[in-house]
């Protein structure tokens, strides 16, 4: 299973700005190239089921100990960093951070996917960050 955080810029009419984030795991390092291939492959297609990697729970967890995904706030609540709920599956776990909460979130996301062996993947500079070995 690969590991990968992005930040893809989107735009929606009458919506603030978001940076898409996917986090994953992958077996050593990757290149951009590849990392760029693997997240476009996810975003075309349904998640796939099952239980996500150990590695990816837990990041997951972590997460979402600090930032809870949409579903665990109250409908008032607009202090949330998602723009959208959380996308965990097998593979991985895909957000979409408020523009606003960019400076915020991207690097804690990529901190926290190393903590955890993750792979992280800028779709935008097209740079990828291995974790440490």
């Amino acid at each position: 299973m690969p590991s990968s955080m992005v930040w893809v810029l989107c735009t929606d009419e009458g919506r603030e700005v978001s940076f898409e984030l996917g986090v994953w795991r992958e077996d050593g390092p990757v290149t951009a190239e590849d990392a760029g291939d693997r997240y476009e492959q996810v975003a075309e297609q349904e998640p796939p089921g099952g239980e996500p990697d150990q590695q990816v729970a837990a990041f997951h967890q972590e997460l979402t100990s600090r930032f809870p995904d949409l579903d665990d706030l109250p409908d008032e609540d607009d202090s949330s960093p998602w723009m959208d709920y959380l996308d965990l599956s097998a593979d991985g776990v895909f957000m979409k951070i408020a523009f606003s909460r960019v400076e915020e979130m991207v690097p804690y996301v990529i901190e926290l996917a190393a903590e955890h062996g993750l792979v992280c993947y800028d779709p935008q500079e097209h740079v990828v960050h291995n974790p440490p070995r």
